[in-house]
């Protein structure tokens, strides 16, 4: 048997673990034996305990073991985290569950009633809970932030404890966090102020992918377009289909209802061409969403190998000029026209996971992205009447190399990507809700604070990721 045979949190839902009462009889055989006491460390986890407490926090683990079992605790926190857990608390989770008629074990009054994680983090005034259960951490989740870490197979499937009123618990919590967020989105007072017929939206890099679709997306729904990209010819055809979207969704026909202008984003004349455009046909715009970019796909050093340092540097000015001049270009030229002319002026940019966790392969993807990212950040903080919004997405699906400045090969395998049309649609809403940042999928938020505490989990799965192996 092996870890992927825990296919369920609570031990007695595992098939062929046997009954609750079986199950939990051989958790307490193997408490006692040699195995439970000499268990291994999760890799990495050592780094990362200790990093935490070396940025002055107090740890406390609050644990589903028993009383009983603190000596054994303490001697294995003592051989691997010596000095660095501050206090243990024990729940006695496994050992009693009156739900499915398991009693306390004998002379264990401790665990007579059973203790919550909840009411302990409660009680003693926690900023945060890392756990590797899902259904710890919704039921924690109403007391305190919670990190959920791992890929375990008993986070897959429902495994809530056994009675209608503890199932309805949990359902109440997971559905007043949903509720909850739904009226924080909801909240919004833009989409009062514009409606989506009056919304005038510059889309620049257009031509293709997250940008095209989000383009065809607000046409659908009323709003006037403005698309920029280099392609000429292929800018056409997404006026056409802008302009198909807008008329088979009903809306009443608008002069410049979509305009194209072919222009560089990293290039000033042509931005204050596309600004000037949008001045004469529309006098004003509302939204201006950042889609262009170009990806680096090659190790640093197989740039070098191929034609020298100067090499390297030639792919990193592209990679700057594309993720980085060109936000700035585009944002900067047309910020005063959005600041003058908008009742809620609102500028949406296109980033990446990769802006903000580091990839093999990825270098000068990564930091050029980075750069992009920090540099909306920091106008958001200049400009407080413009809402920025940055949408972080992992792999989104398309030809990431059409667009690679280094002439490389994609890595990962793209099964399983994000979708143009949903990353179009996550836009549309950060922006209808004023949301300052978007992770797709959500729990790619925790993937930062992870390679912070626990930097060798995220490298071992990002060279998975991009099947990249060190020499």
């Amino acid at each position: 048997m092996t870890i992927a045979d825990f296919h369920y949190y609570h031990y007695w839902k595992n098939p062929g673990w046997g009954t609750p009462t079986e199950t939990l009889r051989k958790v307490r055989e193997f408490s006692q034996s040699d195995y439970f006491a000499n268990t291994p460390p999760v890799e990495g986890a050592i780094q990362g305990v200790k990093t935490l407490k070396g940025l002055g926090y107090r740890l406390e683990i609050v644990t589903a073991r028993a009383l009983r079992h603190q000596p054994t605790t303490d001697t294995w926190l003592e051989k691997y985290l010596p000095g660095v857990i501050d206090k243990v608390h024990y729940t006695g989770e496994f050992e009693h569950s009156p739900n499915v008629a398991v009693s306390p074990p004998p002379n264990d009054p401790n665990n007579a009633k059973k203790v919550t994680k909840a009411s302990i983090l409660e009680m003693i005034g926690a900023k945060a809970l890392i756990d590797d259960s899902l259904p710890n951490a919704l039921l924690c989740s109403e007391v305190v932030p919670v990190l959920l870490f791992g890929e375990y197979q008993w986070n897959k499937r429902p495994s809530f404890d056994a009675t209608a009123q503890d199932r309805m618990s949990a359902a109440l919590l997971l559905g007043f966090s949903v509720l909850l967020r739904s009226a924080l989105l909801s909240s919004s007072k833009r989409t009062a102020l514009i409606q989506s017929s009056e919304e005038r939206v510059l889309i620049i890099g257009a031509s293709s992918g997250v940008g095209r679709a989000t383009a065809v997306a607000y046409a659908k729904r009323g709003a006037r377009v403005a698309i920029t990209a280099r392609r000429s010819v292929v800018l056409e055809q997404v006026k056409q289909e802008c302009i198909k979207a807008f008329n088979e969704s009903g809306h009443a026909e608008q002069k410049d209802t979509v305009l194209a202008v072919t222009a560089d984003f990293s290039d000033e004349r042509d931005m204050e061409k596309v600004r000037t455009a949008i001045q004469r046909a529309w006098s004003g715009v509302d939204t201006i969403v950042v889609a262009a970019g170009v990806s680096a796909l090659q190790p640093v050093m197989s740039l070098v190998e191929q034609g020298g340092v100067g090499r390297a540097v030639t792919v990193a000015v592209k990679a700057i000029e594309g993720n980085y001049v060109g936000p700035l270009v585009s944002a900067t030229t047309m910020i005063p026209l959005l600041e003058s002319s908008s009742k809620k002026p609102a500028i949406a940019l296109i980033s990446s996971l990769a802006a903000v966790v580091p990839a093999p392969t990825r270098a000068i993807y990564c930091s050029t992205k980075s750069a992009g990212l920090l540099l909306f950040q920091s106008l958001a903080i200049e400009h407080p009447v413009i809402k920025f919004s940055n949408i972080i997405p992992a792999t989104i699906e398309g030809d990431f190399r059409a667009s690679a400045v280094d002439g490389g090969d994609v890595r990962e395998v793209l099964k399983g990507a994000l979708s143009k049309e949903d990353v179009a649609q996550a836009i549309i809403r950060a922006v209808d809700t004023e949301q300052r940042t978007v992770w797709m999928p959500s729990t790619m938020r925790f993937a930062p604070f992870l390679y912070w505490i626990w930097p060798s989990f995220i490298e071992r799965k990002a060279r998975k990721k991009y099947n990249f192996a060190t020499e």
